[in-house]
């Protein structure tokens, strides 16, 4: 089993350092939450999660709040893919526009296929769309790590946001947010290709 490192900050509305991350997966009561012992039995769950709860008080808040985090956006590259494929890699340059698309064989088998890049600039109402569209995909606070633990094979991703005060890692195996579907949708749209 994974080590976990829960890492709270202080509530931002009593101070107290009582806090702990929000574990999706688990009941909504704090006696439940900071039982990692629970954790034992669950097929899937994630770790290093972006929203907070204070067990003094009651008050519940995410790392990053609105949109000026998606506004500091500088740079952001996303993956998906699995031991036969596809696989596709989304890179944005938030500064310049530049938006890559990468994609490599179907099979693992085929070793003469060559990878397949598209590249373009993207305009500044389409960099504004898709600030927007992470935002309501609140990625940012997704948790580091999604799990799926009694799978080898399958789907792996991982998302890499940069801004000006942070940089931020996504991962999974197997196991996704809950607003998966609409940032794969998100990256289809913005790159007029696929990534799924």
């Amino acid at each position: 089993m994974i080590e976990r490192i829960r890492v709270a900050p202080p509530c931002p509305k009593c101070g107290s350092k009582e806090t702990y991350d929000i574990i999706p997966e688990l009941e909504d009561d704090h006696n439940v939450q900071i039982d990692e012992s629970l954790l034992i039995g669950l097929e899937e769950y994630s770790l290093g999660n972006a929203c907070y709860a204070c067990i003094a008080c009651g008050h519940k808040w995410k790392k990053f709040r609105g949109r000026r985090p998606y506004l500091d956006l500088e740079s952001f590259k996303a993956y998906v893919g699995g031991f036969h494929g596809p696989c596709y890699t989304i890179g944005i340059d938030f500064r310049t526009g530049e938006l890559t698309w990468d994609s490599e064989p179907d099979s693992y088998y085929e070793i003469d296929v060559l990878q397949n890049r598209e590249e373009r600039v993207l305009t500044e109402s389409e960099l504004d769309w898709l600030r927007e569209g992470l935002y309501k995909c609140d990625v940012l606070n997704w948790a580091d790590n999604y799990q799926m633990f009694a799978i080898m094979d399958g789907t792996q991703w991982n998302v890499i946001l940069d801004g000006e005060a942070y940089h931020e890692v996504k991962q999974g195996s197997n196991h996704f947010p809950k607003q998966w579907n609409r940032f794969c949708k998100l990256m289809e749209k913005v790159s007029t290709r696929s990534f799924r």
